[in-house]
């Protein structure tokens, strides 16, 4: 087996890993998302979350991935907002939702 062959298989397991893994936080953080809004009376947009970043950090488990998300929202469904989501494992960890512009004034 060649170098680049077994570059070319770390990387690809790599990126199904990744694939594969997100896929079960990006429900957890959709989930999170359809709840905050509903809590705040704002309107999800798109019905989705957009995979933002993915980078280790300190638990109480140990060394573990905490995988971050944004999605989007609106409270007068015209101007748009935008959230973040951080999920460690399979559980959330971080929220947010931002105050609107027009609120802020």
């Amino acid at each position: 087996m060649t170098l680049e062959t077994l570059l070319f298989l770390i990387v690809a397991t790599l990126a199904f890993w990744i694939w594969s893994a997100g896929g079960v936080r990006a429900e957890a953080a959709l989930a999170a998302a359809r709840s905050l809004c509903a809590r705040a009376g704002v309107q999800l947009l798109d019905g989705s979350v957009v995979f933002v970043g993915l980078r280790p950090v300190r638990s109480h488990r140990g060394i573990n991935w905490r995988w971050r998300y944004r999605y989007e929202y609106s409270n007068d469904g015209i101007n748009r907002a935008s959230g973040t989501i951080s999920v460690i494992g399979r559980h959330v960890d971080q929220a947010t939702l931002p105050v609107p512009a027009e609120t802020a004034r």
